[in-house]
C-alpha cells in the first residue's frame, strides 16, 4: 500500500490515498470533502489554541513543522516535512485501516468461536476470571492481560489476514534464490503474498486448522516472524494495526462475557472466502446467533 510513502522515504499518503487529491473520485467527492475539512479544522484548532494530544495527528503536524524527532532516522532523512494533503490522507487511512479491519477481524473471531466452542468456552472462562479479578470493570489493562483472548485473536489473523497481499517497492538490488535466481532493482514493485505464506504448511503445520495454541508462550517462538505479517512488517505495517486490535479484543470481550457466539441454519461451514476491494471478508457475509448467558 505505502510505495509513495517508500520511494519518498518519509511520512506520506501511500499511493492509494495520493490519488484521492489527483482526480481519481475512489471515494465519494463527499466523503472525501467532509474529511478534509474536519481534519483542517482539527489541525488549525490544535495550532491556534496550543492543544497538545498524545495522537497520530499531534506527531503528523509535528511532521509537517520538521520538529518530529527520528532518533532511528538514516541520514538525510531527519527533518524530512509533510503538507496538508499528506496529513489528511494518513488521517484517513488510519480510520479506514482500523475500521474496516476490526469490523472484518471480529467476524472472523466470532464464527470461528462458534464452530469450535470448546475454544469459545475457555475463552469465556479467562474473561469471567479477568472479569472478577479486576471488579467485573473493563479497562485496558484488564483487556490487554488476556493471553487466551491475544492467541484467538492471532491465530485468526493468521487464516484470515486483513488483505490477501501488500505492495512494497525494492530500495536496493537483490537477487531471490530461484530457480532461476530473480533479480531485483530500486524501484521495482513487489507484491507479497501474506495469504499465502500464512497457509503455507511449510510454516504452519495444518495450516487449514484453527489453532490458538500456535501462539501460547511455549509455541510462538517456533514462529518465523517473516511468515506471519497479517498487518504487514516494518516502518510502513498498517497505521491501524494497534487500533484495530484493541478495539476487537475490547468488543469480544464485553460480547463473550454476556453471551455466546452460535451456529445457526444460515451459517455456511466451511466458510468461503474472497478478496473484496483490499480486504479478505467471506462470501455471503457472516450468519451467526447470539445465547445469552446464564451466570
Amino acid at each position: 500500500m505505502s510505495r509513495h510513502a517508500t520511494r519518498r522515504q518519509k511520512i506520506l499518503s501511500d499511493h492509494f490515498f495520493k490519488s484521492l487529491f489527483l482526480g481519481i473520485n475512489l471515494i465519494p467527492g463527499k466523503i472525501t470533502q467532509f474529511f478534509k475539512t474536519l481534519v483542517l479544522d482539527t489541525v488549525a484548532t490544535r495550532e491556534r489554541e496550543g492543544i497538545i494530544r498524545p495522537d497520530l495527528l499531534h506527531l503528523l503536524i509535528q511532521a509537517k513543522k520538521g520538529t518530529l524527532h527520528e532518533e532511528d532516522s538514516a541520514e538525510g532523512q531527519k527533518g524530512a516535512k509533510i503538507n496538508d494533503e499528506d496529513i489528511i490522507a494518513q488521517s484517513l487511512q488510519f480510520f479506514l485501516a482500523g475500521f474496516d479491519t476490526s469490523s472484518t477481524l471480529m467476524s472472523f473471531v466470532s464464527y470461528l468461536l462458534a464452530i469450535h466452542p470448546d475454544v469459545q468456552t475457555r475463552l469465556q472462562e479467562e474473561i469471567d476470571k479477568t472479569l472478577k479479578k479486576h471488579d467485573g470493570k473493563f479497562t485496558y489493562e484488564m483487556v490487554h492481560s488476556m493471553k487466551y483472548l491475544d492467541m484467538v485473536v492471532s491465530e485468526t489473523l493468521r487464516l484470515y489476514p486483513p488483505a490477501a497481499a501488500v505492495g512494497r517497492v525494492c530500495v536496493k538490488n537483490y537477487t531471490l534464490k530461484s530457480d532461476p535466481p530473480l533479480e531485483l532493482r530500486p524501484g521495482d514493485d513487489i507484491m507479497i503474498p501474506v495469504y499465502g505464506l500464512q497457509h503455507d504448511p511449510n510454516y504452519f503445520p495444518d495450516p487449514e486448522r484453527f489453532d490458538p495454541e500456535r501462539f501460547s508462550d511455549d509455541n510462538k517462538h517456533n514462529i518465523n516472524p517473516m511468515t506471519y505479517i497479517p498487518f504487514g512488517l516494518g516502518p510502513r505495517s498498517c497505521i491501524g494495526n494497534r487500533f484495530a486490535l484493541m478495539e476487537t479484543k475490547s468488543l469480544l470481550a464485553h460480547l463473550l462475557s454476556r453471551f455466546s457466539v452460535k451456529v445457526i441454519s444460515k451459517t455456511p461451514i466451511p466458510i468461503k472466502v474472497i478478496q473484496k476491494g483490499f480486504n479478505v471478508t467471506a462470501e455471503g457475509g457472516f450468519w451467526l446467533g447470539l445465547e445469552k448467558r446464564i451466570t
